[in-house]
């Protein structure tokens, strides 16, 4: 039986965001952008001071190219 499941990580996912938008080489305007959000929004967002909603999250993930799920930390 699997009982692990995911949770949100300000900091696991602020790092994934900054590393996968460089990865595609995009300027934090750039990323912004492409997800539907400010800039600034995108800062607090790669910084763990902003928590996205469920809606942003699948822009995030779109806009980078992986998974929602990439966005959160499995535990057990």
């Amino acid at each position: 039986m699997d009982t692990t499941h995911t949770v949100y990580d300000p900091q696991r996912t602020a790092e994934i965001i900054r590393r996968y938008r460089q990865r595609k080489g995009l300027s934090v305007g750039q990323a912004a952008e492409a997800i539907g959000v400010t800039r600034q929004t995108l800062h607090q967002l790669e910084s763990g001071t902003a928590r996205p909603n469920s809606t942003t999250i699948a822009a995030i993930a779109s806009a980078l190219g992986i998974a929602p799920g990439r966005l959160f930390r499995r535990v057990a």
